[in-house]
């Protein structure tokens, strides 16, 4: 890790160039989100040049990269125990907060990065006040048989802990919509807008149309025919965790006839009498009657018999 001036290509470049490809060798490929810094001309002849692979994150969906997000909340708390009260001297700590994360016990693996890099525990400053007596050095030979085996102890653990972590979200995880071409869904978007309260702004926006399923949890949306503008629209790739089923709303159809409300205080004895004998042709169906959790009695209403719930 490193500070850099700020995020614009040219120092992403170098730091890339001096703190991965000359230390550790040519990634194959980079992972890495919509920022201007990685999405501009210079960056793709930079990963052109090199030969390597350059794949970008959804919008707004950093679980794709969760890796690094959960390298960077971890840095920042370390950081927090480092900086003044004013934060403007996060930059100076920054080797000293890796040097904290990286001699620390991590739950995943049960060890420290730097024994799993370097095959050996740090050597702390309180550990020179004390005299202690030097050890053999231990063979080559036994050093690379132990860390071999120190590494594939880790790499077990980590799969066994992600095999559990997958376990433990597929229980409540849904089964993912399948959608159609020219289907209309809603787009789940963090709600942006000056003077407004966040809580109350919608958490989906749209509709949008399905162009065509691009892979497994991947779709390419755009928007109406009749919001497209001559000169450009958008037209963006979505998660399949963003996406929502677009319901337009309609109205229930109903025959107003059966509830026209019936005299019954008619004082015509000849109404009265075609009345009930039309009752007895035609008797009334018993609509059936619920009761409430507060203890009331209600009917269903005569236009809703022909549907069933």
């Amino acid at each position: 890790m490193a500070a850099v001036p700020d995020t614009s290509t040219k120092f992403v470049t170098s730091f890339l160039e001096t703190n991965t490809i000359f230390r550790h060798g040519t990634p194959q490929r980079i992972i890495s989100d919509q920022g201007s810094a990685f999405t501009s001309q210079m960056f793709a002849e930079w990963v052109t040049r090199w030969h390597t692979k350059h794949i970008l994150a959804f919008a707004e969906h950093p679980e794709t990269n969760g890796l690094v997000e959960r390298v960077n909340r971890t840095l920042t708390l370390a950081l927090c125990a480092f900086v003044n009260a004013e934060h403007t001297d996060c930059d100076l700590h920054l080797a000293t907060a890796t040097y904290a994360i990286n001699t620390a016990r991590q739950a995943t693996t049960e060890v420290t990065p730097f024994e799993l890099v370097n095959g050996r525990l740090p050597v702390l400053a309180i550990e020179n006040l004390f005299p202690w007596q030097k050890n053999d050095q231990e063979p080559h030979a036994n050093f690379l048989s132990r860390v071999s085996e120190l590494r594939s102890s880790a790499r077990l653990r980590i799969v066994e802990k992600q095999r559990k972590s997958k376990e433990r979200t597929n229980r409540v995880r849904k089964p993912e919509p399948e959608l159609l071409h020219s289907g209309l869904v809603l787009v789940r978007r963090k709600p942006r807008k000056k003077n407004s309260t966040k809580k109350f702004l919608p958490k989906l926006v749209g509709p949008f149309q399905v162009v065509r399923k691009l892979s497994q949890t991947t779709y390419l949306v755009e928007d109406l025919p009749r919001r497209r503008k001559k000169s450009s629209y958008r037209r963006f790739d979505v998660h399949v965790c963003q996406v929502r089923r677009f319901h337009g709303r309609s109205d229930m159809e109903w025959d107003a006839s059966e509830d026209v409300a019936v005299d019954e205080s008619s004082s015509s004895p000849s109404l009265s009498g075609s009345s009930s004998s039309e009752s007895e042709e035609h008797p009334q169906e018993d609509r059936p009657t619920t009761t409430t959790r507060a203890g009331r009695r209600t009917k269903r209403p005569a236009w809703l018999k022909d549907y069933h719930t």
